[in-house]
């Protein structure tokens, strides 16, 4: 299978990086009157997966992302998959008793939530070893802290 350019398909994780090297600082999503580039996401990408390496997220280690349709949501999957471990998005739709289910039965050693859903995330949180949230809050890492200090290129 090819990409653009007659370049082979890469695994998904390449999708920011491919993005960027084609359109660069075009618009990818506008997210409450902010905009994000393609390169903007490949960057914030490569932070997200050298924070949870850094975390100690390994290969094949199952991270649960409970968030909504915001900038977190993109720039932690795919950092997730750069990282060489495997996302488990969670319908914020669905109630507590089976997205414990999901995320207990999914192996997940970590999860990475919005301050949306406070308390729903934060019963999330107890099922695994490392919890993440946009901004911090008691039990749970401080998100943008560990991506905003992570390197931008992702080794």
């Amino acid at each position: 299978m090819k990409y653009h350019r007659g370049d082979p398909l890469r695994h998904v994780g390449d999708v920011p990086s491919m993005g960027a090297d084609r359109y660069g600082g075009a618009l990818t999503f506008e997210y409450r009157g902010d905009e994000y580039s393609y390169a903007e996401l490949e960057t914030r990408s490569n932070r997200a997966a050298n924070a949870l390496v850094k975390a100690g997220i390994e290969p094949g280690d199952r991270v649960a992302l409970y968030l909504e349709n915001s900038p977190q949501f993109p720039e932690s999957f795919f950092g997730v998959i750069k990282a060489g471990a495997v996302a488990v998005p969670l319908n914020h739709r669905t109630d507590r008793e089976r997205l414990r289910y999901v995320l207990g039965d999914s192996g997940a050693v970590a999860l990475i939530t919005s301050p949306v859903f406070p308390s729903v995330g934060t019963d999330l949180a107890e099922g695994v070893p490392l919890a993440f949230i946009p901004g911090g809050a008691e039990g749970l890492e401080d998100y943008d802290e560990h991506v905003d200090a992570a390197s931008p290129a992702f080794d």
